[in-house]
């Protein structure tokens, strides 16, 4: 369901806790893909047939998941962008996803996306996913991109699939939500990896005349092995 983040703070009984948890998500695609159609549906809840054409639209959407509030900062990037080979025009290293879509109903937004992958997951921080969407849903004479073909490609890149329809709504939310679900399991399985190699490791304690031993004993109060002591 969309949810406003005024509607979610001002909950009386809303086992939400409000946190800082806020990413960073890109939505890019070849020309009339539909970029800032899908942005306003999230953002707004709405659909304009005669929107204009706005460049690297930004809003931030709020959402509640895993019981807390999460932000998502959804910035439309045009598809150029990524294929351009001056690496100063922008910096990424804060992304955490992005969102690619495709008109369903032009061969040629998909074949770019296809073609251009390698350059566009170049471009892209080691830990942030993609997620491919095909736009257009609803207009289902006019498809040409079949679901089979962009599957397909989908499996083969290890990528989410969706369809939807700015137009109707229709999985627009199922989008954003697989997203911020994906980036916060990351997340904590990066926290633990870190708690994991933060803990110290300490020494063995091997005694003089057992050291085929297969039992070991540990020092969990210093860092050298201790020293029998001899009396001479």
């Amino acid at each position: 369901m969309f949810s406003t983040e005024s509607a979610l703070l001002n909950s009386e009984h809303s086992p939400i806790h409000v946190t800082r948890n806020r990413f960073k998500i890109l939505v890019s695609g070849d020309e009339k893909s539909g970029k800032s159609s899908f942005i306003r549906r999230l953002s707004e809840n709405a659909f304009s047939e005669n929107e204009q054409v706005s460049k690297n639209l930004l809003n931030v959407v709020t959402r509640a998941i895993g019981g807390e509030i999460v932000r998502a900062e959804l910035e439309e990037v045009d598809i150029q962008e990524f294929l351009t080979d001056d690496n100063s025009i922008r910096d990424w290293l804060d992304v955490r996803a992005l969102i690619l879509l495709y008109n369903s109903t032009s061969l040629k937004s998909f074949k770019v996306l296809k073609e251009e992958m390698p350059l566009i997951q170049r471009k892209l921080p080691p830990n942030s996913s993609i997620t491919l969407v095909g736009t257009n849903a609803d207009r289902k004479t006019e498809r040409i991109v079949s679901w089979k073909i962009s599957e397909e490609f989908a499996e083969e890149q290890g990528f989410s699939l969706f369809e939807i329809s700015s137009r109707t709504g229709i999985n627009c939310e199922s989008v954003l939500e697989e997203v911020l679900d994906s980036i916060i399991e990351r997340e904590f399985a990066e926290e633990e990896t870190r708690d994991i190699t933060e803990q110290p490791v300490y020494q063995s304690t091997v005694e003089p005349g057992r050291e085929n031993d297969n039992e070991r004993r540990f020092n969990l109060f210093c860092w050298v092995p201790k020293i029998p002591y001899f009396s001479t």
